[in-house]
């Protein structure tokens, strides 16, 4: 018999998105069915939480602290990718702002200069 996994649904007694079956109803988003929406609602909370803190718990002594530390470092390279992607984006539209506004000052110049 399987140990509860938070990585396997059917460990945790619920019905797996793949064998739910399809009603054929209209929702928002094709990929997220309501039958899976209500799967999910109804899992078993406290017994989710206390197979992620079994997995954890296992993770730890079996591997020390690396799990975490990994976790932890691609955590902090997707935000200082996502910053510094952010702030490239917000320079560019800053400096298509400045070019904008300098082409309409110069425009104005010459307006009063005539």
């Amino acid at each position: 018999m399987c140990q509860p996994n938070v990585r396997r649904p059917e460990t945790l007694g619920c019905t797996p998105c793949s064998q739910l079956a399809w009603a054929g109803r209209t929702w928002p988003n094709p990929s997220v069915r309501p039958e899976d929406l209500r799967a999910f609602a109804r899992r078993d909370w406290p017994r989710v939480a206390r197979a992620k803190l079994a997995y954890w718990t296992k993770q730890y002594e079996e591997h020390a602290a690396a799990p975490s530390l990994r976790a932890a470092a691609a955590l902090r390279a997707h935000v200082v990718r996502f910053a510094r992607d952010s702030l490239q984006a917000q320079r560019a539209l800053d400096l298509a702002d400045h070019v904008t506004l300098k082409r309409r000052i110069d425009a104005a110049r010459l307006g009063f200069h005539h």
